[in-house]
């Protein structure tokens, strides 16, 4: 009987040991006691206003004005539409949406977003495809810069859909398709950019991309 209250008492001892292990490791480098690590340090980054108009409002759902069918663009032909998204874009009018319905575009043109308050929006995200069959270097000259801290040449690919500066701008519900091909090393990638928001010298600011 004696064996087994002597068990118990290390049992219990061994709890109270763990316990006292556990509560000596409760701080988080990250936080600290009451956020003076995050404070003091910046470790962990304040993501309060994040989102559109820093999360106050909901992304506008514009009314669809023109559709890329109506400036020529045919789906699943195999036939270039890229003309056909630029016009759209162009003369759809401000606070509305281009729409792109269901269907395979071939786009071998880059396709630049630069006025505000317009939006690109394919009718599904999965369905309305943009597919393009060569990358961004095979049909335009690269900028190349020289990355002097690295000690590297660096070649700048503009991707296929620009969004430059300005505001109410947005990318929605479409698939972007590129050709297969074999994956090779990071500095030797020939160009396969998608979408990228870039203000070049200006400000790109409560624009969006979602559901791609």
């Amino acid at each position: 009987m004696k064996r087994v209250q002597w068990f118990i008492v290390l049992i219990l001892a061994g709890m109270v040991f763990l316990t006292g292990s556990v509560n000596a490791q409760v701080t988080s480098a990250l936080w600290g006691v009451d956020g003076d690590a995050w404070n003091t340090n910046g470790i962990l980054r304040d993501f309060t206003h994040v989102g559109y108009k820093g999360g106050a409002e909901p992304i506008p759902d514009w009314t669809n004005a023109v559709s890329v069918l109506d400036y020529g663009a045919v789906p699943d032909d195999g036939i270039d539409d890229s003309d056909a998204f630029i016009a759209a874009i162009s003369n759809c009018p401000s606070y509305s949406a281009v729409f792109v319905p269901k269907g395979r575009y071939l786009i071998t043109k880059k396709i630049v977003i630069e006025r505000s308050y317009v939006v690109l929006r394919g009718e599904d995200m999965y369905e309305s495809i943009l597919f393009f069959p060569k990358n961004v270097s095979e049909v335009y000259i690269e900028t190349v810069g020289w990355n002097a801290d690295d000690k590297v040449r660096n070649t700048v690919y503009d991707p296929w859909i620009k969004v430059t500066a300005g505001q109410e701008k947005g990318i929605e519900n479409l698939a972007i398709e590129f050709r297969e091909q074999r994956k090779i090393k990071n500095w030797e990638y020939i160009g396969a950019n998608a979408l990228r928001f870039q203000g070049d010298g200006g400000v790109v600011s409560n624009c969006w991309a979602r559901n791609l």
